[in-house]
C-alpha cells in the first residue's frame, strides 16, 4: 500500500551532468539542508529519484504482515521568487524609486546599463 505525503521542506535546485544531484532543504537533512543523489537517505526516507522538477522521497514500513509505503514528491521551487510574484507592488511603482530593472533603466543612477544620471566625479 503506497501513502502519498504532504511534502516536507523543498528542492532549492538540480544539476545534471556526472550523475543527477539536487540541493533540498528539509528539517531530516544535516543543518536543515543537504545535497542528495537517487539512493541518499535523508531522515527515513530514501531518495527514490530526481526529476527535472521534483525530488521523491520514499519510507517503508512493516505493519504486521503488510508493507506500508509513505511517499513525499517534493517540488522545485524558487521561494524568493515566489514571494515576489506575492507581494504586492514596489515602492514606487515601474520605473520608479525603490524598483529594480536588471539591465538597467531610467532613473537608476550608477547601476551598471542604467541610463541614469551617471555618478559624481570626487
Amino acid at each position: 500500500m503506497e501513502i502519498r505525503e504532504v511534502p516536507q521542506g523543498r528542492v532549492a535546485g538540480i544539476l545534471s551532468g556526472n550523475g543527477v544531484y539536487a540541493l533540498i532543504e528539509s528539517p531530516d537533512a544535516p543543518q536543515g539542508q543537504a545535497v542528495i543523489r537517487p539512493g541518499d537517505m535523508i531522515g527515513e526516507y530514501r531518495v527514490a529519484s530526481i526529476n527535472q522538477d521534483s525530488v521523491t522521497l520514499k519510507r517503508t514500513v512493516r505493519v504486521g504482515d503488510r508493507t506500508e509505503t509513505y511517499t513525499q514528491v517534493v517540488p522545485l521551487t524558487d521561494i524568493g521568487a515566489m514571494q515576489q510574484q506575492f507581494s504586492g507592488p514596489r515602492p514606487g511603482g515601474p520605473g520608479g524609486a525603490g524598483a529594480f530593472s536588471p539591465g538597467g533603466g531610467p532613473g537608476l543612477p550608477g547601476v551598471p546599463g542604467g541610463r541614469g544620471r551617471p555618478p559624481m566625479d570626487e
